[in-house]
């Protein structure tokens, strides 16, 4: 009976070192270690790459260049503005218009910093969610304005005026 109790302690302390698991088990978790090694040094090597093509959203964010668009909901409802030399309003519900403009946004890429300024050449948008919050975006020319003091360089800003053409009756 002892014999038997000490084999049971000496396979329970074996089976507890690896973690319970049996031998193949250890020896499937071996290889999902390798494959987890293999996929970091391949994310790594990409990232070098998207660095080295000049990929500089990272900098960007390290250097405090936030992003045009943080929302993860879909909003309803989007009322634009644009005011170049004369003012034109539109607005929709409808969702793939939203949407095509939302991914606009997102597409829209963030240069420098800058202090200029444009009076005649304006887009306001203002996006609505099912909550009744809201997200307000200016844009003057090709440039993105944060706040009164904080304006960035965009590019990309066409392909939204385009999507949001139909709303003013400009095509």
């Amino acid at each position: 009976m002892k014999k038997s109790t000490i084999l049971l302690v000496v396979l329970l302390l074996v089976l507890a070192g690896c973690g319970g698991q049996t031998n193949s088990a250890v020896k499937e978790n071996k290889k999902e270690t390798v494959q987890e090694k293999t996929d970091k040094k391949k994310n790594k090597e990409k990232t070098e790459d998207n660095k080295s093509e000049g990929d500089t959203d990272s900098a960007k964010k390290s250097a405090g260049i936030p992003e045009i668009w943080t929302a993860t909901e879909m909003p309803v409802h989007l009322d634009y503005a644009r005011m170049w030399e004369y003012g034109a309003y539109g607005e929709t519900d409808d969702p793939e218009l939203i949407a095509e403009a939302v991914d606009a946004i997102r597409a829209i890429r963030i240069g420098e910093p800058t202090d200029m300024c444009v009076d005649d050449y304006s887009d306001y948008l203002t996006f609505t969610f099912e909550d009744g919050s809201e997200v307000s975006l200016s844009f003057e020319e090709h440039i993105w304005v944060v706040d009164r003091e904080t304006r960035y360089r965009v590019d990309g800003l066409k392909n939204l005026r385009a999507i949001l053409d139909p709303l003013i009756g400009e095509e």
